[in-house]
């Protein structure tokens, strides 16, 4: 091992000085740039993972969501039909309602009117036979005037009195 020693230059103190010092900076080395280097690199490791199992984990919740807001958009349609339904229901409730109602004021104003129509006639009956009588009793008045003055009023008086055989 000498000549190996010899032949190649090699000193033994320097080897293990640079062995030593090899040691010490891959100690240094390790523990203040790989060792925190590792830690960090196994934290980004972790992060991508936990990040993957987040984005499978939202995937599957986005997919139920979507199932989740197809089965509100179908029942917020069924309420919208049937509340439609309801209202177009009401709606003809009311006109019935309505064309009822209408029929039984038109009914009531014709009744009215009929019974201010009768009043009337009967009212310008009344007032037809108040003037009409006036009326002959002054053509009676303007008649007998003129056979009272001729002297023929006696005999008027007995033919009308007179019963009719």
């Amino acid at each position: 091992m000498e000549q190996l020693i010899a032949t190649f230059h090699i000193d033994i103190p320097l080897v293990i000085a640079q062995v030593v010092n090899f040691a010490i900076v891959f100690f240094v080395l390790y523990w203040f740039a790989l060792k925190p280097l590792m830690k960090v690199m196994n934290k980004r490791s972790q992060d991508i993972e936990n990040g993957l199992k987040n984005a499978e984990l939202s995937e599957i919740k986005l997919t139920e969501a979507k199932k989740e807001q197809e089965k509100i958009i179908q029942n917020a349609e069924k309420q919208a039909k049937q509340v439609i339904i309801e209202a177009h229901n009401q709606s003809h409730q009311e006109r019935d309602n309505i064309i009822t109602q209408a029929y039984a004021d038109q009914a009531n104003i014709i009744a009215q009117a009929q019974e201010k129509i009768e009043h009337n006639r009967i009212q310008a009956n009344h007032v037809f036979r108040e003037q009409s009588a006036e009326i002959i009793t002054s053509s009676i008045e303007q008649l007998f005037k003129g056979y009272i003055t001729s002297g023929n009023g006696e005999q008027l008086i007995k033919e009308i009195i007179r019963p009719k055989i």
